[in-house]
């Protein structure tokens, strides 16, 4: 389970390059605004007598993964055997002053004990060890339906990299992606351009934040596999008590690996996370979402900047380094290997002195008139 939360947390900085994109025409999808609902049935044993966990609702062609439950248990005098995949999420939904429609969707991160009946969590104690009962688990919702047990096995073919952006986003386009998720929006000929939608976030104490992420992909007639062509993904969904816009902007794999050229996916996943503080996940916290579109691209994005457009020195660096630029950037951002925002700054003039909170590896996401562009810097 770490594992699974870890790895879709990693991939939330994977396709991090941002473009500037126009866009023009909305991508339709079901239950975008998540008006529409179903219901999950329980499970029971012993002819219903023991609950192991309740039926619940969930928003209409949208996924969650699911945990095995498959041990035997003493009950009553008896041994049963039990066998089922355990939904994992807890959501809800929400109908006071939603932005759009009727309902909104609300997702909460939750503990096993949240989610499985007290007598068969009483007797499944056992046979968990202490670090699942104990971790705090993201709700995930998604257009494409995630494999629990398929994901966990890619996490070591691309652990050795997550050094290396250039061979992790090499790695990941090597995955195939029936491997982990199937389905999702089918773009039908459409390029994507980003997605837009409205957000609230509580923390169950504070400092906890939700995420959104968005995967690309295609299907290789050669190889016959489903590939990660692009992405993009924002873990600023910070805690706030009104609905507010959000926007993430979907980048080409061509962005970041310009000695092959990527296809336009043919499918969009969107995955949708409750909390994506890796150090502070909290028991309760709440991601509501509503009213999200998908947008085209209209084919004229404003180009990436061409690397003489600011200069970087030394790089690799000692703990600080030069940037020189034609012209005044906007502002300028920088983030870890693992995607947290470390510094933001509006810099006054064409010549600023970044200074490296640590030894390791880090992008600079810089936004211009111009454009944006991100380049990785090394602190030796």
């Amino acid at each position: 389970m770490k594992s699974f939360t870890n790895f879709a947390l990693a991939l939330l900085f994977l396709l991090a390059i941002p473009t500037v994109s126009k866009a023009q025409t909305n991508i339709p999808f079901t239950n975008s605004s998540f008006e529409e609902w179903s219901n999950g049935s329980g499970y029971s044993a012993a002819y219903g007598m023991l609950p192991i966990y309740s039926s619940f609702t969930y928003p209409s062609n949208w996924n969650y993964p699911s945990f095995p439950l498959d041990y035997p248990i003493s009950f009553m005098g008896a041994t049963l055997d039990i066998n089922t995949n355990l939904p994992l999420l807890k959501v809800s939904k929400e109908s006071s002053n939603v932005p759009d429609g009727s309902f909104a969707l609300k997702m909460q991160s939750f503990k096993l004990s949240d989610i499985i009946s007290s007598t068969a969590y009483s007797l499944f104690q056992s046979f968990l060890d202490d670090e699942l009962t104990d971790m705090v688990i993201p709700t995930f919702m998604s257009t494409g339906e995630i494999n629990l047990e398929q994901l966990l096995t890619l996490i070591t073919s691309i652990s050795a990299n997550m050094e290396d952006p250039t061979q992790l986003l090499e790695s990941l386009s090597e995955i195939d992606m029936n491997e982990f998720i199937t389905g999702g929006i089918p773009l039908n000929g459409q390029v994507p351009g980003r997605l837009t939608g409205q957000y609230k976030y509580i923390s169950a104490t504070s400092g906890d934040n939700g995420a959104v992420l968005l995967l690309g992909t295609k299907y290789n007639n050669t190889t016959h596999r489903r590939e990660v062509v692009g992405g993009g993904f924002s873990m600023d969904l910070t805690d706030n008590a009104d609905y507010t816009s959000f926007e993430v902007v979907y980048n080409s794999l061509n962005d970041l690996l310009p000695s092959g050229t990527v296809s336009d996916p043919d499918t969009m996943v969107i995955i949708l996370c409750s909390s994506a503080n890796v150090d502070n996940r909290q028991q309760g916290s709440a991601l509501y979402v509503d009213n999200l579109q998908l947008w085209t691209s209209d084919g004229n994005s404003i180009p990436l900047l061409e690397e003489d457009k600011m200069l970087c020195y030394p790089n690799p660096a000692n703990g600080q380094c030069q940037l020189q630029f034609q012209q005044k950037p906007l502002s300028i951002k920088l983030y870890s290997i693992d995607g947290k925002l470390l510094q933001q700054t509006t810099p006054l003039t064409e010549n600023i002195t970044l200074d490296l909170p640590y030894k390791g590896i880090f992008i600079l996401q810089c936004e211009t008139d111009q454009g944006s562009f991100s380049k990785k810097i090394v602190n030796q």
